[in-house]
């Protein structure tokens, strides 16, 4: 998996590609650290690039809106498509983190 993030104002961008599995946990806890450096309020994750994720992924997904809501940030999700969309839709993460078309 591949991360690319960029700060506008008190907000994050992340744009994720690739396959959000375990093996990128050490990686993606990168955000959840950037995000308290910072003292980010809103964490937008760009998912139109990524093409797989397990149930680690979306594990990783809720520990970070997790913190996000300890410190009163909000997290959205934007793009998903194809199997990631559809993995998402079953697993009813837009009950927990809202999802942007």
């Amino acid at each position: 998996m591949n991360i690319t993030s960029h700060h506008e104002g008190n907000s994050l961008k992340v744009s994720l590609s690739g396959k959000l599995t375990f093996s990128d946990n050490a990686a993606f806890q990168s955000l959840t650290q950037m995000q308290s450096e910072h003292q980010v309020q809103q964490i937008d994750i760009l998912l139109n690039n990524l093409d797989y994720i397990d149930s680690s992924g979306i594990g990783m997904l809720l520990v970070l809106k997790e913190k996000c809501d300890e410190i009163g940030a909000t997290m959205t999700l934007s793009q998903p498509k194809g199997q990631v969309a559809k993995i998402l839709r079953i697993a009813c993460i837009d009950r927990v983190i809202p999802i942007l078309p």
